[in-house]
């Protein structure tokens, strides 16, 4: 049967003004039935924001077809995002290298028991990029999740000491 279930809907967001509810299923996407969250992802991959999409939704009274307007992620959201669904709170430093110093961004907060928390991610990492896209400043975070942000997913690259590790987070 497939469908992907709505988990969050943000507040005051196109899927709230929609009418659509956490626990609901999304059947199909522009008349193309869903199977599962990778294949919604897929066909929203490069979807720019603004152009209106249709989705089946059922109700008691059979599928009900909703139409809907994504809007573009706004920057100054990506903080509270990355900290409500990763669980991690970032600021800008410095460290030294070979080369010099250089700017980086670090872990300076991380929520107990958050998907950040429980793969293993600690304070003072270095977070150096989001799906592999350098990152030296709180404003280059910001437009990294806002691009991720249609996608749902997002690859961080994670520094601890000489280690890297990528780890990839739901938003």
């Amino acid at each position: 049967s497939g469908g992907v279930v709505i988990t969050d809907v943000e507040p005051g967001g196109p899927a709230e003004r929609a009418g659509l509810r956490p626990g609901e299923l999304i059947v199909s996407l522009d008349g193309n039935r869903l199977q599962d969250a990778d294949e919604l992802r897929y066909r929203m991959h490069g979807r720019a924001p603004g152009r209106p999409l249709r989705i089946e939704v059922p109700r008691k009274e059979g599928n009900l077809a909703i139409e809907l307007v994504p809007e573009e992620f706004p920057l100054e959201r990506a903080e509270e995002l990355l900290a409500r669904r990763v669980g991690i709170q970032l600021v800008e430093t410095k460290v030294r290298t070979r080369r010099g110093p250089m700017k980086v961004l670090a872990v300076a907060g991380l929520r107990r028991g958050s998907a950040a928390a429980r793969v293993g991610v600690r304070p003072d990492d270095l977070v150096r990029a989001i799906n592999s896209v350098e990152l030296e400043s709180l404003d280059d975070l910001r437009k990294a999740v806002r691009r991720a942000h249609p996608v749902g997913r997002i690859t961080l690259l994670i520094q601890r000491g000489a280690g890297l590790e990528q780890i990839e987070f739901s938003l």
